[in-house]
């Protein structure tokens, strides 16, 4: 896997955990009583196996967040590691934004926070990543 691929997968991941958090706050608002109806001989509700079900669910993500949180902190920590090494600090500045920082970050975002144009960015952007690559370790 190239450097690049590497970074790309560290956001995807993150995309991926954001993605399933969302799964598990609309699963957790699905058992909120929202819908009660009431008949003129008795008040109906959900089914009990509905609430079991969704639980199961809200398990299963939860499972799959802890597994794609592990296997992000060990990307981002070898990314890190091998970041640090770059000479140029706007080539660490810019990695870390874009790949590593908690926000689903634009470019156009990294430009503004760094005081660039989106061009130099991408100009800069596109140095570092094959500055990375030449430090970049087979295999990894």
């Amino acid at each position: 896997m190239t450097a690049k691929e590497y970074l790309q997968r560290i956001r995807s991941e993150r995309l991926e955990i954001v993605q399933l958090q969302e799964s598990i706050e609309e699963l957790a608002y699905s058992l909120l009583p929202s819908g009660i109806r009431y008949d003129a001989i008795k008040v109906q509700t959900s089914p009990d196996d509905a609430m079991s079900r969704v639980a199961a669910q809200i398990d299963e993500y939860e499972r799959k967040i802890r597994e794609h949180l592990a296997q992000l902190l060990d990307r981002q920590n070898t990314a890190y590691t091998y970041i640090a090494m770059l000479e140029r600090s706007e080539h660490r500045q810019i990695l870390t934004l874009y790949y590593l920082s908690g926000d689903r970050i634009t470019w156009h975002q990294v430009a503004e926070k760094m005081a660039l144009s989106e061009q130099r960015i991408y100009q800069l952007h596109n140095d570092a990543v094959m500055e990375l690559q030449k430090i970049w370790p087979e295999g990894v």
